[in-house]
């Protein structure tokens, strides 16, 4: 079951005090509706009645999708303290959620596209790595300007160049334009066969993976 709750919410702008509902565990399946205002990121801003500014509010979550076998634990900003070490799960949701994917992820645009990847089934590793491999060899400038690649879409009936439809990622550039990324569907098995193969993609218990982890696994796992 999800759960929410109320919280006072003073106006920086206007010092009015108000009201927001809180989300700290969506079910997916069960709640649509919060799965939504997650995906929006209208579960983190809050719309002050008197003077109508709009504030980011960091609050943590628990996202389950037993649909797709997945529970992400979710914080608004990575503390200083964490360097891909695994959270630590109790016994009982281990074995309560056995086969599942369980994933820490911190910041509203990694929650939206990690939420998106696990709804299509990809595997979220193999998906990190092609990134990776993107930005720091095919086109190195995208990794040596800062910019990050982002999943988009997987569009199994676009079949023009693969039985097995496409992968859509894209990147913003400093002035904020996208640019798209469109892939075979066979480069993400290629990279889906070479992370079950390595160990080093193995994530364990319940771990933030990213770029800095594929980064981090490749370089020895060395803190």
């Amino acid at each position: 079951m999800s759960k929410v709750h109320k919280e006072q919410i003073e106006c920086p702008h206007c010092h009015s005090i108000g009201r927001m509902e809180m989300i700290d565990e969506v079910d997916a399946d069960i709640n649509p509706e919060l799965r939504e205002r997650v995906l929006n990121a209208q579960a983190f801003i809050y719309t002050c009645p008197e003077c109508g500014s709009r504030i980011l509010v960091g609050n943590s979550l628990l996202y389950h999708d037993a649909q797709h076998r997945f529970i992400i634990f979710f914080d608004m900003e990575r503390p200083a303290d964490y360097h891909y070490q695994p959270l630590k799960l109790s016994k009982s949701i281990i074995e309560d959620y056995p086969d599942y994917t369980f994933r820490y992820v911190t910041g509203i645009t990694e929650l939206h596209e990690k939420i998106l990847i696990l709804e299509n089934g990809l595997n979220d590793v193999a998906i990190e790595r092609m990134k990776y491999m993107l930005a720091h060899y095919s086109h190195p400038d995208i990794a040596r300007k800062g910019y990050k690649i982002r999943f988009a879409n997987y569009d199994p009936d676009d079949k023009d160049d693969s039985e097995f439809g496409t992968l859509s990622l894209f990147y913003r550039d400093s002035n904020g334009e996208a640019y798209g990324i469109k892939l075979n569907m066979r480069l993400y098995y290629d990279f889906k066969l070479a992370v079950k193969l390595d160990p080093r993609m193995h994530p364990q218990d319940c771990i933030m993976v990213d770029e800095g982890w594929i980064s981090h696994q490749m370089k020895g796992g060395a803190l």
